[in-house]
């Protein structure tokens, strides 16, 4: 994986997002890499004050952008030095898929925004947007108010979830790659229902694991890998929650390519993956 040049941080000042400012700054320091802390403004809604109430006229919107630059001037101050802030217009989900095209980001790092008991229900509409319709990486966290969260930013252990499939190769060789930059162990796991397109005899769940045991097995050897391989059969965000936690993980690897062409199995297994880890999640 080459290492992380330009981090985008998308910012609405609410408490989850100031909370995920850590690993902003911390995976910066990590990668060398510019980070970019990006406010989206609505023109027919727009925040301004330190409460965040809200105006309606156009007129006010030059007034509202640079009381907006001052509070990420701030947050980018104190906080968390080498943050440049950047105010623009427009919904949030338009604006910072825009901003990834147009300013080389190789990296979005964001919190999710699934509050209170529905939580493990849903994610915020923009991490959402942006898992489905922004290609580049994205590492978010759905504990932002959990205080052990913090205990995640050195990053010394990984977990990749890995399909038995060419995209599952590709995440084991950056997966790889970023846990060796980062200096961390690395785990796999797989999760293997008893019906996935493939059925046996017998229907075993028993021989589905066996069998996909044998295939990642051969992908590491691809790979050129050979790091422990848990296959289980669970739902994926229950296995990445058990994994993660007996391992003490500090970062869970996904990927999500199938994302981008509809919305299939995949999408709803990366949002699982991401509401069930209880640490942040990089879907690649």
């Amino acid at each position: 994986m080459t290492a992380f040049k330009h981090i985008l941080f998308p910012v609405d000042f609410s408490e989850p997002c100031i909370a995920f400012l850590p690993f902003v700054k911390r995976m910066a320091d990590r990668f060398g890499a510019r980070a970019t802390a990006l406010h989206a403004i609505n023109e027919t809604a727009m925040p301004i004050g330190p409460n965040v109430g809200m105006v309606q006229a156009p007129e006010d919107y030059q007034t509202v952008r640079e009381a907006i630059v001052e509070r990420l001037k701030a947050l980018s101050g104190p906080v968390s030095p080498g943050i440049t802030g950047v105010c623009e217009p427009g919904d949030s989900a338009s604006v910072v898929r825009e901003y990834v095209q147009s300013h080389g980001v190789d990296l979005i790092m964001m919190p999710t925004h699934g509050y209170g008991s529905f939580r493990r229900l849903l994610l915020g509409s923009l991490t959402a947007k942006v898992l489905h319709d922004v290609e580049c990486p994205v590492w978010t966290a759905a504990h932002t108010d959990d205080p052990r969260l913090l205990a995640h930013t050195d990053c010394k252990s990984v977990v990749c979830a890995v399909e038995h499939n060419e995209e599952g190769l590709d995440v084991l060789k950056r997966a790889t790659d970023l846990a060796q930059t980062l200096g961390a162990s690395l785990c796999l796991l797989h999760a293997a229902p008893v019906m996935d397109g493939i059925i046996f005899a017998d229907d075993d769940p028993r021989e589905v694991r066996n069998v996909r045991r044998g295939e990642i097995a051969k992908m590491q050897r691809d790979a050129g890998t050979a790091f422990e391989a848990i296959v289980e059969s669970k739902e994926i965000g229950e296995l990445v929650h058990q994994v993660a936690t007996s391992r003490n993980a500090d970062l869970v690897v996904i990927g999500r390519g199938k994302l981008q062409k509809g919305f299939g199995r995949l999408l709803t297994r990366a949002y699982d993956i991401v509401r069930e880890s209880p640490c942040p999640v990089l879907s690649l």
